[in-house]
């Protein structure tokens, strides 16, 4: 069954031609390569993205697995996981105030991701890597302080700084995901935020301790 012909002026019969230099040419290729696009298609996705076209240009834009799409994945799939431990950590210490600020900012960085992923948005450029790498490395130190917590022998010392460097890290990916400034990536705003932290730790690791004496005497 052969295919309907498109009206002339629905066709992409015209073609347009520009004129770069060698390091141009690698660029744009590059580029074009980590979105899993030919070069035309990587142009009118981004015309779409400047708002030159409607969206209604991407139909026929065909991706191919590539791995920056796999690294997109993998970045995600981490975010998830940092967040859902920050989730996890908020119920066992509901006011710690900390904990809500950098859960926003692990969920402002999952939107971000999977915007990426449905192709809305993602900067030319990115070292998914390095940023998966760094989140990775705090995860480690999170998932840590979850546990103990879990197991009733809280060790809390290091949350505030934990903290401060997840949202740090989520805020570096939602911009780079976005290409906006990150939003709460300030020095003032770390500050404030381990400070609240900190605060919040001197009280839930007292009501921890009393809780887990309360566990042993009736242990015992």
């Amino acid at each position: 069954m052969t295919r309907p012909k498109l009206p002339k002026e629905q066709s992409r019969s015209s073609m347009l031609t520009i004129r770069v230099d060698e390091e141009q040419k690698r660029l744009i290729e590059d580029a074009a390569e980590r979105e899993g696009l030919q070069i035309s298609s990587f142009i009118l996705m981004l015309l779409v993205r400047v708002h030159i076209l409607p969206e209604s240009c991407l139909g026929k834009i065909k991706r191919r697995p590539v791995p920056f799409f796999n690294e997109l994945h993998a970045l995600i799939g981490t975010v998830n996981l940092v967040g859902g431990n920050c989730k996890q950590l908020a119920l066992a210490l509901p006011d710690t105030a900390g904990l809500r600020s950098t859960h926003a900012s692990i969920m402002r960085a999952a939107e971000a991701v999977t915007d990426a992923l449905q192709g809305k948005s993602i900067q030319v450029g990115v070292n998914l890597c390095k940023l998966d790498g760094e989140l990775t490395h705090i995860g480690y130190a999170f998932n840590d302080i979850v546990r103990s917590v879990n197991m009733g022998k809280p060790q809390l010392s290091n949350l505030p700084a934990v903290l401060s460097a997840i949202a740090r890290t989520a805020d570096a990916i939602t911009a780079a995901m976005t290409g906006r400034p990150a939003q709460n990536a300030d020095m003032a705003y770390v500050k404030d935020l381990a400070n609240l932290a900190r605060e919040d730790v001197r009280a839930n690791m007292k009501n921890a301790a009393k809780g887990h004496t309360k566990r042993q005497k009736g242990d015992a």
